[in-house]
């Protein structure tokens, strides 16, 4: 459906989104984290604590990338500096960072590596969250001889594959009786019953969550893969199975899609068709194309879901013989917007179009970011000699709490905003 009426006349010249600090959770920076708790940054990014030259700074977690690099605004002390330049893009190449390659100890989580590979920022172009207090990014993602930091020491003429590798594979190598894998569990702020607690574990489970380690193994796919990609049957909306098909070229069995997992996203991407099969299933959402709404998650045109705030749908993410709900809260952000300084509350679409995805037409068909994550207890396996890297989730949302929950916090949040747009 093409919106004709509406909300052309609500051009927005500034939005900010709703979020409904649950359980006394503070959205402001963080002190210092506990060891395996990390902190989650108005359901954007989640935050865990480093500690580098004495100092502590926070930084996003992203099993998208595998790259280190630090940016804080007193810079990290003394380090041994390679000399050797590094530039790491997101998303379009809009946003990017630009440094050179350091050397000092690093610990993160109970780890400590004596002399940990990462770039040291000289230039930041939109991805500087310091204001936030949020000073870096850690890639939780497989070491590359092709590609990020290892790459570059290699073609400096350095020793790439041994002083370039990840943090992680460095944590794993001190500790070879350990498994190599790490767990991540993510919070939801706008939530009014306790949703799971934002932690880290490296080659350990949450307690809470130890079950998942008898779930089904979801091995990356193709196996030779180096970022976080598996295969999925794809989505069943409000009972109804969506059939999707696969990019043609990406090699994925039939009836089966290829999806990154990526919790440095904050949305889910995938190509239009898929989103807007979503969206039409919500009473009342309308799609404004080339809009001018803006959203707080990346996507490569500029149409945008808007849909009832009330309104939700039920959606699972369907692997093999397993569902997995998603909550509604995860399926629209809502913004109070400003308009000619009047203000109103509108609600967008968190599943965007992600273009040809990871810029690879040959790559995965969707991306599932944040929206996704916080429903499950996930563990990442960088596998061993015998098995090949894979994923487990434990579910961790009820279809029909998550039902009443939405309707409850959303209600509560109209009620005391703005009217809605």
């Amino acid at each position: 459906m093409f919106f004709a009426t509406a909300l052309p006349s609500i051009l927005l010249f500034s939005t900010r989104p709703w979020l409904a600090a649950a359980n006394g959770r503070d959205q402001q920076p963080p002190a210092p984290s506990p060891e395996n708790t990390i902190y989650n940054d108005q359901n954007i990014r989640y935050v865990a604590t480093v500690v580098v030259g004495g100092q502590s700074i926070n930084v996003t977690l992203d099993t998208g990338s595998t790259d280190m690099w630090l940016n804080p605004r007193g810079g990290v002390g003394t380090f041994e500096d390679t000399r050797v330049p590094h530039k790491i893009a997101y998303a379009d190449g809009n946003s990017y960072i630009n440094g050179t390659i350091g050397l000092m100890q690093v610990s993160l989580a109970g780890h400590v590596v004596p002399k940990q590979a990462f770039v040291n920022v000289t230039e930041n172009v939109n991805e500087d969250q310091c204001g936030h207090g949020v000073c870096g990014l850690i890639g939780l993602g497989f070491d590359n001889p092709d590609g990020g930091i290892e790459k570059a020491l290699s073609d400096a003429g350095q020793d790439g594959p041994k002083i370039g590798k990840s943090l992680l594979s460095n944590i794993f190598d001190m500790n070879p009786d350990k498994g190599r894998f790490f767990a991540l569990s993510l919070s939801r702020l706008d939530d009014s019953q306790d949703s799971a607690p934002a932690t880290l574990h490296i080659a350990d489970y949450d307690p809470r969550y130890a079950s998942v380690q008898y779930e089904p193994m979801r091995p990356v796919f193709p196996s030779n893969k180096t970022t976080w990609d598996i295969l999925s049957n794809g989505f069943t909306v409000n009972g109804y199975h969506l059939p999707l098909t696969a990019n043609p070229e990406n090699g994925a069995p039939p009836g089966q899609i290829i999806v990154g997992l990526d919790s440095g996203s904050p949305g889910v991407h995938t190509r239009p068709e898929i989103r807007d099969a979503i969206y039409s299933q919500i009473p009342g959402a309308v799609l404004a194309k080339n809009s001018s709404i803006p959203v707080r998650t990346w996507r490569k045109d500029e149409d945008v879901w808007v849909v009832p705030c009330n309104a939700s749908v039920e959606l699972t993410l369907d692997f093999g013989s397993n569902s997995y709900p998603v909550h509604p809260l995860d399926l629209t952000t809502m913004y109070t917007v400003t308009k000619d300084g009047v203000e109103r509350t509108i609600c967008t679409n968190t599943i965007t179009n992600g273009g040809s995805i990871g810029g690879n037409p040959k790559g995965k068909d969707l991306l599932f970011g944040d929206p996704f994550l916080r429903n499950v207890y996930t563990v990442y396996s960088f596998g061993n000699s015998t098995t090949p890297p894979f994923a487990q989730f434990l579910p961790l949302t009820n279809a029909s709490e998550a039902a009443k929950d939405f309707t409850s916090i959303r209600n509560k949040l109209l009620a005391d905003g703005p009217p809605r747009a």
